[in-house]
């Protein structure tokens, strides 16, 4: 049987994802993220604000009253380096 590099290839993508989805069956609502030979685990999103429009937002109202109020709460955007520690095996 001649089996394509692609076909090698998807099969093994299917054999480590089934792989994985059997070993990480007790994991949910977890958010993981990969760079070159990292893997990362990240914390899951919460809302942390809330702003309520009683008649809908239009683009001039979020810049007026939403930006301003959610300013302080804002997260300052890290390099990767300062984000990210390098934990080898």
């Amino acid at each position: 049987m001649n089996i394509t590099h692609e076909l090698r290839r998807a099969l093994q993508v299917n054999s480590c994802a089934t792989t994985a989805a059997d070993a990480a069956r007790d994991v949910s609502g977890q958010v993981l993220g990969t760079r070159m030979s990292e893997i990362y685990l990240f914390r899951s999103p919460r809302p942390i604000r809330s702003l309520h429009g009683a008649v809908g937002w239009t683009p001039e109202a979020i810049a007026e009253h939403t930006l301003p109020a959610f300013k302080p709460s804002l997260i300052p955007l890290d390099r990767s380096g300062d984000a990210f520690s390098l934990d080898l095996l």
